[in-house]
């Protein structure tokens, strides 16, 4: 009982030589047991490979390694070996995930490789005091097809997912360049849905039952149409006509996006 708890590998029976492995921070014995086979060893000396488990505790700033510091991120990179490197930081509201689909339609040379780094900001309390106008506003991933668009879509995402979820498609649209539009993505709040046990996941609304006529929680709905009625109000302030404005959604998007149209 007095020694740590460990994985063990002989290469063959009665071993005469042993090779005690040990892991690093945060994983266990088995993060090197696979190694061994592929080391193709010979068959004698028979081996016998002692794989440990360090103890768990907690581990203080202090002690733990450098790269525990670092942002979480989304990598990108144009060829092997890059030369160079872009850290590319989103705006508020969104993510990592909020500029990465442009990297192809940069169309960059193959040389010299780029590395495109997508860091995620931590998520924090904005307090009123500190918040602008646009805190009023939706979170919301925004791509224009042209500079000065004349026309917008705000695009509304089903249950459990986010802003990210069709950005992706406006390119393989393939519009044409004129007239230019605004296409606009905004997050759900993350919410607990009650037909999927109270789990907390972006929803313009909860569920509360799944039947025919399905039970949904009204001033929810309700509130994210205004939601998105604000969004119109603001395409109306920076110069689009409210008869260029389309309303789109997928699932819960799109009972919010009738709501909003049919209410607005």
């Amino acid at each position: 009982m007095d020694y740590l708890p460990a994985i063990e590998y002989e290469t063959a029976p009665t071993p005469t030589a042993a090779v005690i492995w040990l892991h690093g921070l945060g994983a266990d014995g088995n993060d090197f047991r696979p190694i061994v086979p592929e080391l193709k060893l010979p068959a004698e000396p028979g081996i016998r490979f002692i794989f440990p488990h360090a103890p768990s505790i907690p581990v203080t700033p202090p002690t733990a390694n450098k790269i525990m510091d670092y942002l979480p991120a989304i990598e990108y990179e144009t060829a092997p070996t890059p030369t160079a490197a872009v850290i590319w930081l989103h705006g508020l509201g969104a993510d990592g995930n909020d500029f990465r689909p442009i990297v192809p339609e940069l169309k960059l040379p193959a040389e010299p490789g780029i590395r495109f780094i997508f860091p995620h900001a931590p998520s924090i309390p904005v307090t009123p005091s500190t918040a602008n106008k646009i805190m009023d506003y939706l979170p919301a991933i925004e791509y224009e097809t042209a500079p000065a668009p004349t026309a917008a879509v705000i695009w509304l995402h089903g249950l459990g997912a986010d802003g990210n979820d069709f950005r992706p498609i406006v390119p393989e649209l393939k519009l044409p360049a004129e007239p230019g539009i605004r296409f606009i993505f905004p997050h759900a709040p993350s919410i607990p849905v009650t037909v999927n046990n109270g789990y907390v996941m972006p929803a313009w609304y909860d569920i509360l039952e799944m039947v025919i006529d399905r039970k949904v929680d009204a001033a929810q709905l309700n509130a994210s149409a205004a939601k998105i009625t604000a969004l119109i109000d603001r395409e109306i302030e920076r110069g689009i006509a409210s008869e260029r404005i389309v309303i789109a959604g997928f699932s819960q998007g799109g009972a919010v996006a009738y709501q909003t149209a049919l209410s607005y």
